[in-house]
């Protein structure tokens, strides 16, 4: 047969033989060790002479490290304590660029020994380090070099130490080499008439990456040599034998042939063993016996027996998912990847929960009613009236797929424990970071469920914007001022007398106060209402509370007067006296001003509900949120010894963004009602789920 080609460059020979020199240059010299220059040190500063004869050692480390290590190894135990002290930091430096010589001149052997002088001698310096990263991936070259040129001892080696310690830099490439090393020992026990090793090689490179896709070099080598019959008959082994990802290889081929040879009578065992056996490399991937690929890939696996026609095996796989997206969640937490971390919770919170019920709802003995909400049930029994639990466990079905209902499970406790860690952390670092907006919104869950009091999630959170704030006021930074102490105001509470953080914090506010007085009006009301809260029985705080009176209600005299709210009302059995249960459900804080028989205003933080009590009477009423580009608004209410309830939303561009936070309340107001206020000498009870006022027993 005649092989095709496409189109076919010539290049001349001396041409392709310096591209080929150049191209291995490149290759020796991509160690991840650090070969320094001598330059300087400390960003440009000359490095400062050192004792005896190092200063000539030092210059000769980069031109003839070998030399340089020579002559500075005898003086690691000088009698001199200064020549001594210099050379013990001198001489790590030496042997990181000796290291990245031998390796780019491929003597790995050499290198690796110097490796290892580091690593016993010098483990906390940071040449150490540098070479201890650059070594797994110097290593795995190596390895395909021995592999390549025969050398199976030094192969096998080096390829069961990188197996057994952490993967390379370079990624999981490192499984492909192991593979191409097995599949290599195979071509020589195939060539010297070995079958029984032979086999045992491609068995084994079987197992080193499960891939379901059918499309590694152990499943062509399958396709050229193998038959349906006897493909099948070694998965069934290789199952039986415990080797699931070899036998899936087996499988994946023999699937292939089965079509072809159109024989699927002989093999109604294919389909529960295919299962069976994705299911087992799941659990070995899982529980870490299986280094095959990224963990990703564990649902190709569950997927595979997911919608198998055997309720338990379906069962096995979906919870099998949810326990892996948890895992991975988990795993990524630790690493610092927040991201990736709250997209696994998400993913285990939402549709992975979701499949699991839709299996569990299968089975009959499942008691799912406890487990879901009586306004949901009632909706249910109101759809299928007259009809048996197969319609309800229907009905349940339908609305977890179309979200409106959204399952919980037992197996979810991990991720509920690890999300205050992950959004603790993660706005930690958006707040190091000078992201004040998103760290705020993964912090705000944090602190509404847990306590500062006590060593974790929420504490780090509150020393966190402490420090943050203090920082802001060193810097002069009026807008990160401004946000981080509304938010500390919001969802920490102000700092209590004899607190060492309340004095930062009212230099704070007074530094606001100054800077926003002509750069924001609007925000510097609000500044003013924090300090009036701060301080109330001080000059300072009377004069805050008369200017954001004045200011308020002057700022919202002149908008146009909306139809009065409050449709919703109850009598309040005070006489005289009226209340008004307000959810805020904007993001910001807001300021509610009242005019009329008596005088004053109340700041509601954000997502929050509070009630306001007053003496009846006609009410010239403003609003201010926080926010510059959103307008005030302004109503006449009249009062008569009733509660009303009100609900602030901004409907405006420019309002509530969605919180990507899983701790967060979204957009409705949260917590119990909390009295903000009530005239002189009365008092009053709050119903703290609803709002009602009622006299006080």
């Amino acid at each position: 047969m005649t092989p095709r080609y496409g189109r076919l460059l010539v290049v001349p020979a001396v041409l392709v033989a310096i591209l080929a020199i150049w191209i291995a240059a490149s290759l020796r010299s991509s160690s991840t060790g650090r070969d320094r220059p001598d330059a300087t040190e400390g960003g440009g500063a000359p490095a400062p002479p050192l004792p005896g004869g190092l200063e000539e050692i030092r210059r000769l480390r980069h031109g003839d490290p070998a030399k340089a290590a020579e002559r500075c190894r005898p003086l690691l135990g000088s009698g001199d304590a200064a020549e001594r002290e210099a050379a013990r930091k001198l001489y790590p430096e030496i042997l990181n660029a000796l290291y990245a010589k031998k390796v780019r001149d491929w003597k790995y052997a050499e290198a690796e020994k110097i490796f290892l002088e580091l690593d016993a001698d010098f483990p906390g310096t940071q040449e150490a380090g540098w070479v201890r990263v650059a070594w797994r991936d110097d290593r795995l070259r190596w390895a395909r070099k021995a592999s390549e040129d025969g050398d199976w001892r030094t192969a096998e080696r080096l390829f069961a130490a990188i197996l057994a310690g952490e993967p390379p830099a370079s990624g999981w490439q490192y499984l492909d080499a192991y593979r191409d090393y097995l599949l290599r020992r195979r071509d020589g026990a195939v060539r010297a008439g070995e079958a029984a090793a032979a086999a045992m090689y491609l068995e084994e490179a079987a197992g080193v990456i499960a891939d379901p896709s059918g499309s590694t070099p152990v499943h062509d080598i399958l396709r050229r040599e193998g038959r349906a019959e006897s493909l099948m008959a070694r998965a069934r082994e290789l199952a039986a034998s415990k080797r699931p990802a070899a036998a899936l290889t087996w499988m994946n081929v023999a699937r292939e042939k089965i079509e072809q040879e159109r024989v699927w009578e002989k093999h109604p065992d294919f389909v529960g063993l295919y299962e069976r056996c994705a299911l087992d490399v799941a659990a070995e991937m899982r529980a870490g016996r299986l280094r095959t690929a990224p963990r990703e890939r564990i649902d190709e696996f569950y997927r595979a027996a997911s919608g198998s026609a055997d309720p338990a095996r379906r069962l096995e796989a979906r919870e099998g998912v949810l326990d892996a997206r948890i895992e991975e969640g988990v795993a990524r937490l630790k690493k610092g990847e927040y991201a990736r971390a709250e997209e696994s919770f998400k993913r285990a919170l939402g549709p992975d929960v979701a499949h699991l019920w839709e299996a569990q709802l299968q089975n009959p003995a499942f008691d799912p009613w406890p487990e879901v909400p009586i306004a949901v049930q009632d909706a249910i029994r109101e759809k299928t009236a007259g009809r048996d639990e197969a319609a309800r466990r229907a009905e349940l079905t339908q609305m977890i797929r179309a979200g409106e209902f959204v399952p919980t499970h037992a197996r979810l406790r991990t991720a509920f424990e690890a999300l205050p860690e992950l959004y603790a952390a993660w706005g930690v670092q958006l707040l190091e970071q000078g992201n004040v907006a998103a760290a705020v919104e993964r912090m705000r869950g944090v602190l509404r469920r847990g306590s500062a009091e006590a060593p974790g999630p929420a504490r780090r959170c509150v020393e966190s914007l402490q420090a943050s704030l203090k920082r802001a006021l060193e810097t002069r930074d009026m807008g990160r001022i401004f946000d981080l102490a509304g938010f500390y105001v919001s969802e920490v509470g102000l700092p209590a007398t004899g607190d060492p953080f309340r004095a930062d914090f009212r230099s704070s506010l007074a530094a606001a106060a100054e800077g926003l007085r002509t750069e924001s009006p609007i925000k510097l009301l609000f500044i003013l209402s924090l300090v009036d809260q701060c301080f109330p029985g001080e000059p300072e705080g009377r004069a805050a509370r008369e200017e954001v009176l004045v200011k308020g209600l002057d700022a919202v005299r002149n908008q146009p007067k909306q139809p009065a709210t409050g449709e919703i009302h109850q009598p309040s059995g005070l006489e005289g006296i009226s209340g008004v249960s307000v959810s805020n459900m904007t993001e910001y804080h807001i300021l509610v001003l009242y005019e009329g028989p008596e005088r004053f205003f109340v700041r509601l933080n954000p997502r929050r509900k509070g009630t306001v009590v007053m003496k009846d009477g006609t009410y010239r009423v403003g609003v201010i949120v926080a926010a510059d580009h959103v307008a005030p608004y302004r109503e006449e209410s009249t009062y008569a010894s009733e509660t009303y309830w009100e609900s602030y939303v901004i409907t405006a561009s420019g309002g509530p963004r969605d919180s990507s936070s899983l701790l967060d309340t979204g957009r409705e107001a949260w917590g119990d009602f909390v009295l903000l206020r009530t005239p002189e000498n009365v008092r009053v009870r709050v119903d703290p789920k609803m709002g009602l006022v009622s006299p006080a027993k």
